[in-house]
């Protein structure tokens, strides 16, 4: 009996090992279906001109916040009150908020109204610093429409003040769309760079408008300025 025991025990063990080769065996064929492409999508539009004169300051760009819908880099549509989608196999190229300071940060750039404007990898420590913080960015359909949605609060800080209340400039809420040409992720890439553009020409113009002003008031004793 117990020659028989140990009979039923082997072949157990040989149909396991049979089984776990074939396993072995099967993964390592060729797949006769594609890979799952994931497309990505950036923001582009043309960079502003040059003009006017350059400011005697230098600005930083903090990088940007989001919320936490909009941390990741899901391109979200929202097709009714409370409900929330993303397109499949399509992604954007960085997470949005990244991408939105990003272009700020160029536009500022190439605008040329201020001595520097210097991005949250740079150690310098300039008067003047900007953070945002994303609010929206998305997709919304509504009675045949879809349009591209951004919301951006902007913080304006002059660090050369000597108390919290007079270092805040000031803090605004920008609110862009933008109409889509067709409903996916081509359409809501280009009305997305179209309603950033319109943002950063707002938020320039106030941001070069705000340190203009502070130029023209005495600092505090000691500031160093």
């Amino acid at each position: 009996m117990r020659v028989k025991h140990l009979s039923l025990l082997g072949w157990a063990a040989v149909l396991t090992l049979a089984f776990a080769l074939m396993l072995a065996v099967g993964c390592g064929l060729p797949s006769t279906q594609p890979p799952i492409l994931v497309k990505k999508w950036a923001l582009e539009y043309p960079p502003p001109q040059p003009g006017g004169a350059s400011l005697p300051a230098e600005l930083k760009l903090k990088r940007f916040q989001a919320a936490q819908a909009y941390q990741g880099s899901d391109m979200i549509f929202s097709s009714a009150p409370n409900e929330r989608e993303s397109y499949h196999y399509n992604r954007w190229l960085a997470s949005p908020s990244d991408l939105v300071g990003d272009m700020l940060l160029r536009d500022l750039r190439a605008q040329g109204g201020l001595a520097g404007v210097l991005s949250s990898r740079q150690f310098q420590r300039p008067r003047f610093v900007l953070e945002g913080g994303l609010e929206e960015f998305l997709e919304k359909d509504a009675d045949g429409a879809w349009q591209a949605s951004l919301k951006v609060t902007l913080t304006l800080f002059d660090t050369k003040q000597d108390n919290a209340v007079s270092r805040l400039l000031w803090q605004r809420a920008y609110s862009q769309s933008a109409p889509m040409a067709s409903k996916d992720p081509s359409g809501l890439a280009k009305a997305m760079s179209q309603a950033v553009a319109k943002f950063s020409a707002r938020a320039r113009a106030d941001i070069l408008a705000a340190i203009e002003e502070a130029l023209k008031k005495p600092l505090p004793q000691g500031s160093g300025g």
